[in-house]
């Protein structure tokens, strides 16, 4: 059945199903629509740039968040007791109590800025001509960071333990943790606390993160919109990299009659290593002991195995000689000894006794795995291309550390130095090769180690 009734029909079927047809629409135009559309957005960016470009030329005053940035870059001068270092504490004579009334208008490209300092009345005069100085060197560095705040901040997710260790300097009180940020600008950066070391790595955020703060200058509780994150940095724990120390202390090596040519020596301070490599305080003091890096005058300077070889050969003897015990030798009579029969300074003497034991109360209990250790090491060492036979080396070590301590000697303590070849002709021969040397690469380990024998057995 068809029915027609002004202009619409109804078509129906045996299955009950109705349709409804309408004339078609008129097309939207939306040529004209678009051009309308990038006209207002190209209308819109003129007026923005008219607008900066009048109040340039009228030196109008500056933004309201503008002005807050201003008033938070002089936030140092307010700090009371600023903690040893901070670049902006100011002394007690030139204390600022308040800032008021900052006022600031543009002229050309610079930023005229006029405020009231309210500072105690003893201030002097020279103090108060060196903090003008202040005022004016953190306003200028607020003005070259951009007063639009752009990249101002950084959002850090701090692990457990970096979070304790804040939490219990605030509850007991005591001095804030210092945490330092390390590393070259081609170097991935580190943060250091006194004794650890955590990796800085970008992770990128879903959604983006409002930094807002309040304003200073409106009443109603205004806040501004300082940032906006797109990504956090995480505190990922790391091994310090201590393996620069190699390279930067190439040519600088402490040797028996140095005293006289230590001027023309290179130079490295302690305090640049704290300054340049990755590690923590307490890091890079167990590396200097483990590398066995003297700090001599301020500076690194790493002692020859020969000469700390010497050194070890004669606080030994000088144990059995002066009736000391190793467990309670009074430092001061072994680095007398040592600095009024052979000349070697005291400051050496110290630092290689510390190295080698504990030293408490004037006394040194000497750690005699690691001397003995030691001088097995440096007699090795000078077997590194033709081999030595087992039997041979194990009787100069014996005779080395003397009868007192032979007991000790045995090749477990050389583990991962020496290459063993087993022979049932001549007897067992060993080779020095340290396992820090050879490459990370397996095939070309394996390659490095294997000298020219058929059997050949690493320890």
């Amino acid at each position: 059945m068809l029915c027609t009734t002004g202009a619409t029909r109804i078509r129906a079927s045996s299955r009950c199903l109705l349709s409804l047809d309408h004339p078609s629409s008129p097309p939207v135009p939306l040529d004209p629509l678009g051009g309308l559309l990038v006209s207002t957005v190209i209308l819109q960016q003129g007026v923005g740039l008219l607008g900066g470009a009048f109040a340039e030329l009228t030196d109008a005053g500056i933004s309201a968040g503008a002005r807050d940035k201003l008033l938070h870059a002089l936030d140092p001068l307010l700090r009371r007791g600023a903690a040893n270092g901070d670049a902006t504490a100011v002394p007690e004579g030139s204390r600022v109590l308040a800032i008021k009334e900052l006022r600031a208008k543009r002229a050309g490209s610079l930023i005229d800025v006029d405020l009231t300092v309210e500072v105690p009345h003893t201030t002097t005069v020279l103090a108060t001509s060196e903090l003008q100085g202040m005022i004016t060197q953190l306003l200028k560095e607020a003005e070259e960071g951009g007063l639009g705040d752009a990249g101002a901040f950084r959002l850090i997710e701090l692990p457990p333990e970096l979070c304790q260790l804040i939490d219990s300097a605030v509850e007991t009180k005591t001095s804030q943790p210092i945490l330092s940020i390390k590393g070259h600008p081609t170097e991935d950066a580190v943060v250091c606390t006194a004794d650890k070391t955590f990796t800085l790595r970008s992770v990128v955020l879903s959604n983006t993160v409002l930094v807002l703060t309040p304003s200073r200058t409106d009443p109603d509780g205004t806040v501004h919109l300082r940032d906006q994150l797109h990504e956090v940095l995480e505190l990922v724990p790391s091994v310090p990299k201590l393996h620069k120390l190699s390279v930067l202390l190439r040519g600088t090596e402490y040797d028996e009659g140095d005293e006289d040519r230590r001027a023309t020596l290179p130079r490295y301070k302690y305090e640049q290593a704290r300054g340049e490599i990755q590690a923590s305080d307490s890091e890079l003091k167990l590396g200097l002991k483990e590398r066995r890096i003297l700090v001599l005058d301020g500076y690194l300077r790493p002692i020859a195995p020969v000469h700390l070889n010497t050194i070890l050969e004669l606080l030994l003897n000088y144990l059995i000689s002066l009736s000391l015990s190793h467990e309670a030798a009074p430092v001061d009579d072994l680095v007398s000894a040592l600095a009024d029969e052979h000349e070697i300074p005291r400051e050496v003497s110290n630092q290689v006794v510390a190295w080698f034991g504990q030293v408490d109360e004037g006394t040194w209990k000497m750690d005699v795995n690691a001397v003995v250790a030691e001088i097995g090491l440096g007699i090795l060492r000078h077997y590194k291309h033709e081999p030595i036979l087992e039997t041979e080396f194990m009787t100069k070590w014996k005779n080395a550390v003397g009868d007192a301590f032979e007991s000790a000697v045995s090749l477990q303590l050389l583990s991962g130095n020496y290459l063993r070849n087993p022979s049932a002709i001549s007897g067992a021969t060993l080779n020095y090769l340290p396992a820090s040397t050879l490459p990370t690469d397996p095939a070309a380990r394996f390659a490095g180690a294997v000298p020219h024998t058929h059997k050949m057995e690493k320890r």
